[in-house]
């Protein structure tokens, strides 16, 4: 974490055209160390962890940090890249693979927060509308690879084209490839916040949502269009971080007082 704070306070410093000329470097440079620190904590607490709702939870923001990596990649990537067939098959995999993880996170997340609630109550009845979904999803991902399969091996401009830029002619592809984006949002929108009121109890549970809230607004914050070279990378960084804060919120690291396990006694009054 250190080290990617450096390194970012170093390219802007003594190598402010860095981001701009040498933009995949530059990537490296400041996510690498991050990331990678994100990453170790998310599958370190997953192997501590004895719930294994909470180990999928851990497992999912691992993966999380990983998918959002590669998906930050590809636009350092493709720039270099002459192939449109190579451009179009990295965007594609790299999107559908962060919207499968973070449904998984999701999923993990409503049926972690309903094992802690003492009620346990099924938020909006997600343990009945997970399984369709899950199926409509990869319904989803089929067409969506096969189309790309088709386009890649018949060398489709036109489909390569609307793959690359999710702008299709035909409403009924349309519909398919913005499906399971569609359905993650809506899922993250309606279903996140009713079980983070409901986490109220569970302060666990309650700062790795508000770190994983955190993400999300940095994230869209980033994707809005582009940002001069000092706050780009400061958000690549940010977003890295919360997401190794909202691994990390997963198990208590505090040091207990002595007060919290023996409470004070206090001398009987004269």
């Amino acid at each position: 974490m250190i080290a990617g704070l450096v390194s970012t306070a170093s390219f802007l410093l003594f190598v402010p055209d860095a981001f701009i000329s040498y933009k995949y470097a530059a990537f490296l440079v400041i996510t690498v160390p991050t990331y990678s620190y994100s990453v170790y904590w998310a599958f370190s607490i997953r192997r501590v962890l004895a719930v294994r709702l909470y180990r999928n939870q851990a497992l999912g923001m691992g993966v999380i940090v990983i998918a959002i990596w590669l998906t930050l990649g590809v636009f350092f990537t493709t720039q270099s890249l002459s192939s449109l067939q190579l451009t179009t098959a990295w965007s594609t995999l790299s999107f559908y693979f962060l919207i499968v993880v973070l449904f998984y996170w999701i999923d993990a997340s409503m049926l972690a927060s309903r094992r802690s609630d003492p009620l346990l109550r099924d938020t909006l009845y997600w343990s009945k509308l997970r399984i369709p979904l899950w199926g409509l999803n990869f319904v989803t991902i089929g067409v969506v690879l096969t189309i790309l399969g088709y386009a890649e091996i018949t060398d489709n401009v036109t489909l390569l084209n609307s793959l690359n830029s999710g702008d299709f002619s035909n409403p009924i592809l349309a519909v398919m490839y913005n499906f399971l984006s569609v359905i993650t949002l809506f899922c993250g929108v309606i279903f996140l916040p009713a079980i983070a009121i409901r986490a109220k109890w569970n302060k666990t549970l309650r700062k790795h949502f508000a770190w994983f809230a955190l993400f999300a607004v940095l994230l869209f914050i980033l994707l809005m269009g582009s940002l001069p070279p000092p706050i780009g990378p400061a958000l690549v960084l940010g977003i890295g971080y919360t997401l190794y804060r909202s691994s990390k919120s997963l198990v208590p690291l505090n040091r207990i007082s002595p007060l919290d396990v023996v409470p004070k006694v206090e001398p009987p009054p004269p």
